[in-house]
């Protein structure tokens, strides 16, 4: 769930997992009122407090390293794609 927030978030994504179909059309429609509301989510789903269509808590809490694999990963592909780009430039540049 967290996984499907973090990255699908902006389109409502995990509220359909969840089975709440309706918050997850208005969350695609307005790209997760423009990020806040899929910030809102994040931290409820890390704090467990997200719940299902019948008010269920989701039953696996937050894992530490799932948000920093979350968070991580990505900002070092982000930084390892910039830094080759700029090697290849100054190489070619040679």
């Amino acid at each position: 769930m967290l996984i499907l927030c973090w990255y699908l978030g902006y389109l409502g994504v995990h509220r359909f997992y969840a089975g709440k179909i309706g918050t997850g059309i208005i969350m695609f429609l307005t790209a997760g009122a423009f990020g806040i509301w899929t910030i809102i989510d994040f931290i409820l789903i890390c704090s467990n407090r997200f719940t299902d269509f019948y008010e269920r808590p989701i039953d696996k809490p937050c894992n530490l390293l799932v948000v920093i694999l979350a968070i991580g990963f990505p900002m070092f592909l982000i930084v390892g794609g910039i830094i080759l780009i700029i090697l290849l430039a100054a190489a070619s540049s040679v």
